[in-house]
């Protein structure tokens, strides 16, 4: 682990310009924004959820929102009492650069058409969203036994400085898309004592794959 922090020489330590006292609001409105444009993708479905069956799609939303809503909460306010001894860096976008354009494009039509294989039960876009769950579980379970990889690899990707090519922005917005909620808990979770970290982190992985299910359960 020691040696994979010591390698983050493309963020800029100084640069960083969060309040430490008050990173703990900035998640709660990040973490919310994130989680409003989840509501849109499933809501502008809602002629499609499930309605034949006992428990229709009415609940798992509810059960969806309320479980989302106490994380995301409990996460922000569980970052007040967690050391910040990692270099944070802000993530940067320009997609006036045609490259990065691109490669915003790539990882979307990717999703796309990883969606088509379930239309059946879910149409566009909420299967393009059902896909990035599926995607941030698996990173999640991941993050279990291979976290400072985890976190290397997110930063090495998103907050590279010498991103030139279009396949460096579709790497780029790739990890954001299937790993960026799952980053900013392990970077979290890293501070943490090892035990703790580790249970911390399967209650996490063991919570992503509920969410999954009452996602999947909106649309039967």
């Amino acid at each position: 682990m020691t040696s994979i922090k010591a390698s983050l020489d493309f963020i800029d330590k100084n640069e960083s310009t969060y309040n430490k006292k008050l990173l703990w609001l900035v998640y709660l409105r990040n973490m919310h924004l994130i989680f409003f444009i989840f509501l849109t993708f499933i809501v502008i479905n809602r002629p499609s959820w499930q309605v034949n069956k006992e428990q229709v799609g009415e609940d798992y939303f509810l059960a969806f929102v309320m479980v989302s809503e106490f994380l995301i909460v409990l996460f922000s306010f569980f970052t007040v009492f967690t050391p910040k001894n990692r270099p944070r860096a802000k993530h940067e976008f320009n997609l006036r650069n045609k490259k990065e354009a691109v490669g915003l494009a790539l990882p979307i039509m990717v999703f796309i058409l990883l969606s088509f294989s379930y239309m059946t039960m879910m149409p566009l876009p909420s299967g393009i969203l059902f896909s990035v769950f599926l995607f941030n579980g698996i990173v999640v379970f991941l993050s279990i036994i291979m976290q400072p990889a985890i976190i290397y690899l997110y930063e090495a990707n998103v907050f590279e400085k010498d991103q030139t090519t279009i396949l460096d922005y579709a790497f780029k917005y790739f990890a954001i898309f299937t790993s960026s909620i799952n980053y900013y808990v392990q970077r979290e979770l890293a501070e943490l004592p090892l035990i703790l970290n580790k249970v911390l982190a399967v209650l996490f992985f063991i919570i992503w794959t509920f969410q999954t299910f009452f996602y999947a359960g909106i649309f039967g």
